[in-house]
């Protein structure tokens, strides 16, 4: 975690409120019962929340005890429901939204993060690459892209997403996001729009500003091409690009021409991992054209092999760089090269399978309902990245429930059940239970339970095993209550031996929880929870 003035999660989504309470209504007339704001902090609460229900459990929440945590956590005034939300957001285009990418950038630098992105003598690694995050053969709208094949139309919705990377696997090597860019049809164009397009506006936008950081940009062999790589040096940005043999014939022919000349360098390094050896061979040149041509724009080339001690190839891959390559730099301008598989993996990988849901079609609307919606979990993606960063306490509840699963099914399942006034209320409460504090030395918690007492206890086991989410639920209250039960480790325990049988005021249903292990229980409990993913 960086070190420096404390950021507090409840401080942060403050300044989420104050962008998204200008985001602009077009409506006319004056019977507006849900506000703009109402809309965006609703739709953004189920990102950060990474639960399509959670608005749902809201309204619930509302209805049994008055309140809710939308309006405490997130700051909506009156919960819309799902087509409201949808109708709302529509007209709004995704470009209001990076202000908001701003404030979370401006905070990010304010704390010194940028300084732990630093190489190549200190600059900084920008990934570009484009991501689909809807696609279907039926619905379409205005905005989507087409494509035709075999006589079957696809139509589909994609961004250019600019991430901050750095090389490395550990716990401090975080990806950025940054604000995306749209790939959308766009005024005045016959022809439909393209990632490369794409990449070029953000550029115009961005670029400038990111050259006084010297960001070098990384991407794969579709931009390795001379119209963008000359849009990035009129920038003045550096870049490390993919180079594929099969796509640059010029440069091979000039590679087998310096060949000849002894002008191609070759560094060859030993290297163990464990008991495995192996042999990376680096060979790099300078001065290649980028394609045929007397304006052909010049760049140094790099290539990495590696092979094990029989000789097998296991990684190639080639570079083409603004930077010159030396045998000095040629391993650390490799390294930013192949370091674009992060956007792969540790940003796009990241929004479609781990709990972000990219790829879920929660609306997609006649205008800007699509992107402005996809534009939102990436924001909320970054908004947890600058937590674990820069929250000490949110930092600190990530170190102790160690999986980030099961983290977010915590707050998901206390956030169904429990009021929190506050986000510091609901942090110090998990930080307390599972550094094992005492729940009632907590000033700050208002959570407000009731419970009574059950004069019915089934014959044998009442509950024999409570499945996350709802068993951190539980044994917060077990705990609570002052219980000398404790769950074991496999979270599988009995309380037939209870004389009193502990349930939330908001009729919590128990008996659904465990789906199979109590007669009379649902087993179809647990499959309708996972698949009520159409709802915000």
């Amino acid at each position: 975690m960086v070190q420096g003035k404390a950021v507090d999660v409840g401080l942060v989504m403050d300044r989420v409120r104050s962008v998204l309470f200008q985001l602009p209504d077009t409506r006319r007339g004056k019977n507006w019962h849900y506000s703009m704001a109402d809309a965006g902090l609703s739709a953004f609460g189920v990102f950060f929340m990474q639960c399509p229900s959670f608005l749902e459990y809201q309204r619930r929440m509302q209805q049994t005890q008055g309140r809710n945590n939308a309006q405490s956590l997130f700051g909506v005034h009156a919960i819309p429901c799902d087509n409201q939300i949808r109708q709302l957001l529509d007209a709004v285009p995704p470009q209001t939204l990076e202000p908001l990418y701003e404030e979370l950038l401006q905070c990010l630098m304010g704390e010194g993060v940028i300084e732990h992105y630093r190489v190549l003598e200190g600059k900084v690694l920008l990934a570009l690459d484009g991501v689909t995050y809807f696609s279907s053969p039926a619905l379409h709208c205005p905005q989507c892209t087409q494509r035709s094949h075999a006589g079957r139309t696809v139509y589909s919705h994609s961004a250019v997403t600019p991430v901050l990377v750095q090389p490395g696997h550990s716990a401090g090597s975080k990806v950025v996001g940054l604000a995306p860019e749209f790939i959308t049809p766009q005024d005045g164009h016959d022809k439909q729009d393209c990632e490369l397009n794409a990449a070029k506006r953000w550029l115009v936008r961005h670029g400038q500003r990111w050259s006084q950081y010297g960001a070098v940009v990384l991407g794969d062999d579709l931009y390795c091409h001379q119209p963008f790589c000359q849009a990035l040096r009129e920038q003045g940005l550096d870049f490390v690009l993919v180079c594929k043999p099969d796509s640059h014939p010029i440069i091979g022919e000039w590679l087998q021409m310096l060949e000849r000349t002894g002008d191609v360098y070759t560094l060859r390094l030993r290297r163990s991992h464990g008991l495995k050896v192996y042999l990376d061979c680096y060979r790099w040149a300078h001065a290649l054209p980028l394609r045929d041509g007397e304006d052909a724009l010049s760049v140094d080339w790099c290539e990495l092999t590696t092979t094990d001690e029989a000789g097998k190839t296991l990684y190639r891959n080639s570079f083409a760089s603004s930077l010159p390559v030396t045998a000095d730099n040629v391993r650390e301008i490799v390294a930013a090269g192949r370091t674009r598989w992060k956007i792969e993996n540790e940003n796009n990988n990241t929004l479609k399978t781990k709990g972000y849901r990219f790829e879920h079609n929660f609306g997609h609307g006649q205008q800007h309902l699509s992107a402005t919606l996809a534009s939102m979990i990436m924001l909320a993606y970054l908004l947890h990245t600058l937590l674990d960063w820069l929250d000490e306490r949110f930092a600190r509840l990530r170190e102790l429930v160690a999986c980030r699963q099961r983290l977010f099914d915590d707050i998901r399942a206390l956030s169904t059940y429990l009021h929190f006034p506050t986000w510091s209320a609901m942090i110090e409460f998990m930080i307390s239970y599972c550094g094992s504090i005492k729940l009632h030395s907590i000033h700050d918690i208002n959570y407000s339970l009731s419970f009574c007492q059950a004069t019915d206890i089934w014959a044998g086991k009442i509950i024999t095993r409570i499945k996350e989410p709802c068993c951190f639920v539980f044994r917060f209250l077990l705990f609570y209550q002052g219980s000398d039960i404790r769950p074991a480790t496999d979270i599988s325990f009995t309380v037939c031996n209870i004389g009193n049988f502990i349930r939330f005021h908001m009729s919590m249903e128990i008996i659904g929880i465990n789906n199979g292990d109590i007669p009379g229980a649902d087993p179809k409990w647990q499959r309708q929870q996972n698949t009520r993913c159409n709802h915000f």
